[in-house]
């Protein structure tokens, strides 16, 4: 878990796993490198997340990790269309799809 994550504010709601053992890299299983820098607006990404997905009032989780393609956004003009002012932070990356989302939070 991050050493600086904060609940109240979502900051650094990031956690990292290190395995005991190398893990065999499949064509259905691949290593993802951790970025060394911001992508650029309007890089594809891609989002996954085993957090909690509401619909219709009802709470699902799902077995299979969820995931969908996004694009990575300018945080000044996400946090001004969707009005989330000050709580988009320095240390936060927007990304953005219509319709699109794998868990709420994300």
């Amino acid at each position: 878990m991050h050493p600086g994550y904060n609940s109240k504010i979502i900051v650094n709601d990031v956690v990292v796993v290190r395995l005991k053992k190398t893990v065999k890299e499949l064509s259905t299983d691949r290593y993802i490198e951790l970025a060394e820098k911001t992508p650029k607006i309007g890089t594809k990404a891609v989002v996954t997340s085993w957090g909690v997905e509401y619909y219709l009032s009802c709470i699902i989780t799902s077995k299979i990790l969820p995931k969908i393609e996004v694009d990575i956004v300018d945080k000044k003009d996400y946090s001004i269309k969707y009005k989330y002012g000050s709580e988009i932070k320095d240390t936060m990356v927007c990304a953005y799809e219509v319709t699109k989302d794998v868990c709420q939070g994300d």
